[in-house]
Formats: C-alpha cells, sequence, structure tokens
C-alpha cells in the first residue's frame, strides 16, 4: 500500500519522527513517501493512506492551519480514506490537533489515529504501533 507523510512546518524535530515512520513503514513493507510541503510539490494522488506531521504554532509565529489548508487546495484529487496526523509540543497543542483535525476530515478523509509526539522514542514506538487502514 503507499503511503503519504505529509510534512508541513519547520521544526526539524517533527522532520525526524516523520522520517522515523517513513523508515519503519518501508521496514514492513509498506511503500512510503515523505512529501515536504516547503520543498515538494509531489501529487498525492496515488497515496491510499496519507500521515500528517503538522507542527503546532509557536506564540505570535506561524498559523499553519493555513498551511494545512493550502496543502488541501493545491492538492487536486485525494483517494486517500483514512488518515493519521501527529504533532509536536508547542503552544496550544491540543486546540490546534483539534482544529487540524477538523480540517482534514472536512476533505471527507476519515482520521484512524492522532498524537502528540514528544520525542524521539516516543515518535519510534508510535510508529511501531502504527497499523494503517487500507
Amino acid at each position: 500500500m503507499q503511503i503519504g507523510l505529509i510534512y508541513i512546518g519547520d521544526d526539524k524535530n517533527l522532520l525526524e519522527y516523520a522520517r522515523i515512520f517513513m523508515k519503519n513503514l518501508n521496514e514492513r513493507q509498506f511503500m512510503a513517501t515523505l512529501v515536504n510541503t516547503n520543498t515538494d510539490h509531489t501529487i498525492i494522488t496515488n497515496f491510499l493512506y496519507l500521515i500528517f506531521f503538522v507542527q503546532t504554532d509557536k506564540i505570535f509565529k506561524k498559523d499553519y492551519l493555513i498551511k494545512l489548508e493550502n496543502f488541501f487546495r493545491d492538492a487536486g484529487i485525494i483517494r486517500a480514506k483514512y488518515a493519521s496526523i501527529f504533532v509536536t509540543k508547542g503552544a496550544f497543542t491540543d486546540r490546534k490537533l483539534l482544529k487540524y483535525m477538523k480540517r482534514i476530515e472536512k476533505e471527507g478523509i476519515i482520521l484512524h489515529d492522532s498524537a502528540t509526539l514528544f520525542g524521539k522514542d516516543h515518535a519510534e514506538k508510535t510508529a511501531n504501533n502504527l497499523e494503517p487502514i487500507k
């Protein structure tokens, strides 16, 4: 199954967590591809499952909800019916995660899993426990 790991943000730790997920999924015979929205404009039509890594806002910094909305606007047709979303700890993490979840569900995608990642070890454990749904 082709899985798209969508990275939205500027946090190097979150990008590292996305790479941990990609490595773990590829080792388990999934075809995982990391899409960095800062540099890549990959068509996501082929992915059957999406995993979002969205940075939570810092106080008085960027609003990544707008970047998530821009991603969906530019993405075109999305075939994935299921997705997961992971964020890092930040200002008002729970509120932002809820907003991100609502925005993803607005696209007709069912959220399968969501979590706040607290470190590399936690990201590895979460990646091991993740079982993507077709």
